[in-house]
Protein backbone atom coordinates (compact mmCIF):
# COMPACT_ATOMS: atom_id res chain seq x y z
CA UNK A 1 0.00 0.00 0.00
CA UNK A 2 2.94 2.42 0.65
CA UNK A 3 4.46 1.65 -2.78
CA UNK A 4 1.32 2.51 -4.18
CA UNK A 5 1.03 5.65 -2.52
CA UNK A 6 4.18 7.20 -3.37
CA UNK A 7 3.03 6.02 -6.80
CA UNK A 8 0.19 7.87 -6.43
CA UNK A 9 1.71 10.88 -5.69
CA UNK A 10 4.43 11.10 -8.01
CA UNK A 11 2.15 10.54 -10.72
CA UNK A 12 0.40 13.87 -9.23
CA UNK A 13 3.34 15.49 -8.78
CA UNK A 14 3.09 15.39 -5.17
CA UNK A 15 6.50 12.96 -4.18
CA UNK A 16 8.32 16.04 -2.65
CA UNK A 17 5.29 16.80 -0.15
CA UNK A 18 3.92 13.75 0.93
CA UNK A 19 5.12 11.10 3.14
CA UNK A 20 4.24 7.60 3.95
CA UNK A 21 5.09 5.39 7.19
CA UNK A 22 3.73 1.94 8.30
CA UNK A 23 3.79 2.74 12.27
CA UNK A 24 2.08 1.45 15.35
CA UNK A 25 -0.31 3.75 16.18
CA UNK A 26 0.00 3.22 19.61
CA UNK A 27 3.42 2.88 20.46
CA UNK A 28 3.48 6.39 21.09
CA UNK A 29 6.84 7.27 19.62
CA UNK A 30 4.78 8.60 16.07
CA UNK A 31 6.36 12.12 14.88
CA UNK A 32 3.36 13.65 14.60
CA UNK A 33 1.02 15.35 14.74
CA UNK A 34 -0.51 14.21 10.79
CA UNK A 35 -2.68 15.51 8.07
CA UNK A 36 -4.13 12.10 7.74
CA UNK A 37 -4.10 8.69 8.66
CA UNK A 38 -5.70 5.11 7.46
CA UNK A 39 -6.66 2.55 9.15
CA UNK A 40 -7.62 -0.28 7.38
CA UNK A 41 -8.79 -3.48 9.46
CA UNK A 42 -7.48 -2.78 12.98
CA UNK A 43 -10.03 -0.67 14.39
CA UNK A 44 -12.09 -4.02 15.27
CA UNK A 45 -9.76 -5.68 17.47
CA UNK A 46 -9.44 -2.94 20.21
CA UNK A 47 -11.11 -3.39 23.09
CA UNK A 48 -11.71 -0.05 23.21
CA UNK A 49 -12.70 1.13 20.00
CA UNK A 50 -13.01 4.80 21.74
CA UNK A 51 -10.15 5.56 23.13
CA UNK A 52 -8.39 3.99 20.24
CA UNK A 53 -10.08 6.91 18.48
CA UNK A 54 -9.55 9.36 20.83
CA UNK A 55 -5.42 8.24 20.57
CA UNK A 56 -6.38 8.69 16.43
CA UNK A 57 -7.45 12.10 16.91
CA UNK A 58 -4.66 13.08 18.86
CA UNK A 59 -2.56 11.96 16.25
CA UNK A 60 -4.18 14.97 14.25
CA UNK A 61 -3.38 18.04 12.80
CA UNK A 62 -6.66 20.48 13.52
CA UNK A 63 -8.54 19.23 10.19
CA UNK A 64 -6.60 16.13 9.85
CA UNK A 65 -8.16 13.06 8.51
CA UNK A 66 -8.70 9.97 9.59
CA UNK A 67 -9.84 7.11 6.57
CA UNK A 68 -11.21 4.06 8.56
CA UNK A 69 -12.73 0.87 7.70
CA UNK A 70 -15.31 -1.53 9.87
CA UNK A 71 -16.71 -4.62 9.89
CA UNK A 72 -20.82 -3.88 9.97
CA UNK A 73 -22.48 -5.36 12.89
CA UNK A 74 -25.85 -6.18 10.60
CA UNK A 75 -24.36 -6.65 7.13
CA UNK A 76 -27.28 -8.01 4.70
CA UNK A 77 -24.96 -10.09 3.33
CA UNK A 78 -25.16 -12.36 6.76
CA UNK A 79 -28.64 -12.51 6.76
CA UNK A 80 -29.05 -13.82 3.70
CA UNK A 81 -25.99 -16.08 3.12
CA UNK A 82 -24.95 -17.70 6.65
CA UNK A 83 -28.05 -19.70 6.68
CA UNK A 84 -27.67 -20.15 3.10
CA UNK A 85 -23.92 -21.66 3.93
CA UNK A 86 -24.87 -23.74 7.14
CA UNK A 87 -28.28 -25.15 5.39
CA UNK A 88 -25.43 -26.36 2.43
CA UNK A 89 -22.90 -27.79 4.61
CA UNK A 90 -25.60 -29.47 6.86
CA UNK A 91 -26.81 -30.88 3.59
CA UNK A 92 -22.96 -31.86 2.14
CA UNK A 93 -23.02 -33.61 5.36
CA UNK A 94 -25.98 -35.70 5.69
CA UNK A 95 -25.02 -36.56 1.25
CA UNK A 96 -21.49 -37.49 2.54
CA UNK A 97 -22.83 -40.08 5.73
CA UNK A 98 -25.48 -41.26 3.22
CA UNK A 99 -22.75 -42.70 0.72
CA UNK A 100 -19.95 -43.17 3.11
CA UNK A 101 -21.43 -44.03 6.33
CA UNK A 102 -19.91 -41.52 8.46
CA UNK A 103 -21.25 -39.79 11.02
CA UNK A 104 -22.19 -35.86 10.20
CA UNK A 105 -20.34 -33.09 11.39
CA UNK A 106 -22.02 -29.21 12.65
CA UNK A 107 -20.70 -26.31 11.23
CA UNK A 108 -17.67 -24.79 12.68
CA UNK A 109 -18.22 -22.20 15.40
CA UNK A 110 -17.87 -18.68 13.93
CA UNK A 111 -15.27 -16.32 14.74
CA UNK A 112 -15.60 -13.73 16.84
CA UNK A 113 -12.53 -12.47 18.06
CA UNK A 114 -13.09 -9.00 16.69
CA UNK A 115 -15.63 -6.41 17.31
CA UNK A 116 -18.25 -5.39 14.85
CA UNK A 117 -19.90 -2.06 15.19
CA UNK A 118 -23.17 -0.62 12.90
CA UNK A 119 -22.44 2.88 11.31
CA UNK A 120 -24.73 4.53 13.89
CA UNK A 121 -22.75 3.09 16.96
CA UNK A 122 -18.99 4.14 15.08
CA UNK A 123 -20.32 7.57 14.10
CA UNK A 124 -21.38 8.30 17.77
CA UNK A 125 -17.95 6.83 18.63
CA UNK A 126 -16.35 8.77 16.42
CA UNK A 127 -18.06 12.54 17.39
CA UNK A 128 -17.32 11.67 21.10
CA UNK A 129 -14.02 11.22 20.20
CA UNK A 130 -13.73 14.16 18.85
CA UNK A 131 -14.21 13.61 14.98
CA UNK A 132 -16.74 14.79 12.50
CA UNK A 133 -18.16 12.58 9.53
CA UNK A 134 -17.17 13.40 6.64
CA UNK A 135 -17.84 10.98 4.21
CA UNK A 136 -19.29 7.49 4.89
CA UNK A 137 -20.03 4.58 2.23
CA UNK A 138 -20.29 0.38 1.83
CA UNK A 139 -16.96 -0.96 0.71
CA UNK A 140 -18.03 -4.53 0.24
CA UNK A 141 -21.28 -5.71 0.10
CA UNK A 142 -20.76 -9.46 -1.59
CA UNK A 143 -18.18 -11.21 0.06
CA UNK A 144 -19.03 -14.57 -0.15
CA UNK A 145 -18.38 -16.86 -2.96
CA UNK A 146 -21.73 -18.13 -3.59
CA UNK A 147 -21.22 -17.39 -7.22
CA UNK A 148 -19.34 -20.00 -8.48
CA UNK A 149 -16.86 -17.69 -10.63
CA UNK A 150 -15.27 -14.83 -8.36
CA UNK A 151 -15.88 -12.61 -11.62
CA UNK A 152 -18.69 -12.75 -11.15
CA UNK A 153 -18.95 -11.93 -7.55
CA UNK A 154 -17.00 -9.34 -8.16
CA UNK A 155 -19.34 -7.95 -10.68
CA UNK A 156 -22.17 -8.04 -7.93
CA UNK A 157 -20.35 -6.38 -5.43
CA UNK A 158 -19.10 -3.68 -7.91
CA UNK A 159 -23.02 -3.42 -8.84
CA UNK A 160 -24.11 -2.75 -5.16
CA UNK A 161 -21.47 0.03 -4.16
CA UNK A 162 -22.77 1.91 -6.95
CA UNK A 163 -26.50 1.47 -5.77
CA UNK A 164 -25.42 2.02 -2.08
CA UNK A 165 -23.93 5.95 -2.75
CA UNK A 166 -27.59 6.45 -3.93
CA UNK A 167 -29.70 4.55 -1.54
CA UNK A 168 -28.45 5.03 2.43
CA UNK A 169 -30.45 2.39 3.45
CA UNK A 170 -28.10 -0.23 1.17
CA UNK A 171 -24.95 1.46 2.46
CA UNK A 172 -25.68 0.96 5.96
CA UNK A 173 -25.89 -2.82 5.65
CA UNK A 174 -22.58 -3.39 3.58
CA UNK A 175 -19.81 -5.79 5.42
CA UNK A 176 -17.38 -3.58 5.51
CA UNK A 177 -17.97 0.14 5.98
CA UNK A 178 -15.10 2.76 5.13
CA UNK A 179 -15.49 6.52 6.74
CA UNK A 180 -13.77 9.71 6.66
CA UNK A 181 -13.41 11.90 9.69
CA UNK A 182 -12.04 15.24 10.33
CA UNK A 183 -10.34 16.26 13.51
CA UNK A 184 -12.30 18.65 15.26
Amino acid sequence: MIEQACRNAAEAGLESSCRFEVRDALAGDLPGPYDGLIGLGFVEYFDDARALLQHLHSMLTPGGVAVLQIWNRHPWADDLFIPLHRGLARLRGLLSAATEGQPTSTPPAEDVSHRRYTPREFHRLADDSGFELRDARGSLFFPHRFFIAEARRARWDLHLRHLGRRLPALRRRAVNYLVALEAR
